[in-house]
């Protein structure tokens, strides 16, 4: 489960490569989700409701085995996002309490600042292995850590080896003046180191007992062979009907053009996760050369309005623009596709 939240509201405590770690810690992990050797949940803009409902739905299973978080935080707690376009800390006991009735859970990764207040707790009630920060971290740093220890442990390195390595790996990169320049992930915007420090904030914290977690790795079984077309059933609901219904509609709207941009939207019950899978996997990649793609996750409208303001504030976050920086008149396709990515 990855859970990822930025202030939408206050432009000076926006993190520019908060997006950026979304994606690569998703691509890194995605890989594995689609041969089915497991699943994976990203909540883009987390709220404290969406990150107990989903938790709680992996309690009932018994399946989560790796938390991970990127965003504003400190010892007491994690900041998240609102409905409404606020922010709201997420209180540490209360996700200590959470996480700690998942034996299955392996690893937490709290890649804010000064996370290591939260430690204490989250051992007390049972989390075997955390990575968390002593200090306030920069922001491009956290991302190109995180980058490295994921890209190490679906590898198949064990969470000891993955994470030395992402350590060696950024002091090898960067310069020590960088830890106290730039953005920092601090719930207090004010909270930065004043001198460069000697050794990396991040840490890999155990439960007394549970050494043997350290030798945890992701599944490195034969891939089985590339998807189907019926296999896509698991991807929209196992509904033959919407299934069919989508690759007519796909051949007729394209013909023999080329497309430049695609809308693709769920209809009601329907799954627009599984219509952007069958999309890529499926007519982009074997249909043509596939130059660029982008999933665009909406958050839930109340209204035409709000529709229009989450489409484009969520079309403008996947091409790593700042929505926040924008007037709402201004998050058009147009410019989004000023984005560098583009």
């Amino acid at each position: 489960m990855l859970a990822f939240a930025n202030p939408q509201l206050v432009p000076e405590a926006y993190l520019s490569s908060l997006n950026r770690e979304e994606t690569i810690v998703s691509d890194h992990i995605q890989p594995f989700e689609f041969q089915g050797q497991c699943g994976m949940t990203t909540l883009s803009s987390a709220t404290v409701e969406k990150v107990f409902n989903t938790v709680e739905k992996a309690e009932k299973y018994q399946d989560l085995v790796l938390f991970h978080y990127g965003g504003h935080a400190n010892g007491g707690g994690l900041l998240l996002n609102t409905t409404a376009g606020d922010s709201q800390e997420m209180n540490a006991e209360g996700l200590a309490r959470l996480l700690g009735r998942i034996p299955s859970l392996q690893l937490v990764f709290l890649n804010g600042c000064s996370t290591k207040g939260q430690v204490q707790l989250l051992l007390k009630h049972g989390v075997k292995a955390i990575i968390a920060t002593a200090t306030p971290i920069h922001d491009g740093m956290a991302v190109d850590l995180a980058d490295r220890f994921y890209q190490n442990l679906t590898d198949g390195e064990t969470i000891r080896s993955a994470f030395d390595r992402a350590r060696d790996f950024v002091l090898g990169k960067y310069k020590e003046t960088v830890l106290s320049e730039g953005e920092t992930r601090s719930l207090d915007l004010s909270d930065e180191p004043d001198d460069p420090q000697e050794e990396l904030p991040w840490g890999l914290y155990v439960q007394e007992g549970e050494e043997g977690v350290l030798s945890w790795a992701m599944p490195q079984d034969t891939p089985p062979p590339p998807l189907r077309l019926g296999e896509f059933d698991k991807y929209t609901c196992d509904r033959s009907e919407q299934n069919s219904r989508f690759k007519s509609t796909w051949a007729s709207k394209r013909g023999e053009k080329k497309v430049q941009h695609f809308f693709i939207h769920g209809e009601e019950r329907q799954s627009p996760k599984g219509l952007f899978n069958r999309f890529v996997y499926k007519e982009i990649r074997e249909g043509y050369e596939r130059i660029f793609h982008k999933e665009v996750v909406m958050e839930e409208p109340i209204d035409v309005s709000s529709a229009k303001l989450n489409l484009g504030t969520a079309l403008f976050k996947a091409v790593e623009l700042p929505s926040n920086r924008f007037k709402p008149n201004e998050l058009t396709l147009e410019n989004a596709m000023k984005s560098p990515v583009l």
